[in-house]
């Protein structure tokens, strides 16, 4: 079966309720985890649940954000997600913040953020 198929019966498997559909896309991508597009499926059945979540729910972080002009472009597409620019340094961050982001003073190698807490990561 090709992935444009596949995609097509799992999302026919949808119901318009977020819980129940992130559920059911947690439990397709489990399924073909050994099939030779368990990535391709993961991947969009992770885009798909992202995009189920409500905004004001969505805990984003820019890691290595720098001044946060990637997480800035991000806000203006989810204006009501929670977005934290992350890096070590102090005057990019002075320029995320003077832009109206969350921020945070880190190195990636000790992140002050808990396991699980996040709907997307950017470290670009």
């Amino acid at each position: 079966m090709e992935f444009d198929s596949i995609m097509q019966e799992i999302t026919a498997g949808l119901t318009g309720k977020s819980d129940e559909d992130i559920a059911h896309l947690m439990k397709q991508a489990e399924s073909y985890k050994t099939h030779p597009f368990a990535k391709e499926i993961a991947r969009a059945c992770g885009r798909l649940m992202f995009e189920l979540i409500p905004d004001e729910k969505k805990e984003i972080y820019d890691i290595g954000g720098f001044d946060g002009i990637i997480a800035c472009e991000l806000k203006k597409k989810r204006p009501k997600a929670n977005i934290t620019v992350v890096d070590i340094d102090k005057n990019g961050l002075q320029k995320a913040k003077d832009k109206g982001l969350n921020t945070i003073s880190s190195s990636v190698l000790s992140l002050p953020i808990e396991d699980n807490s996040a709907d997307l990561v950017l470290a670009l």
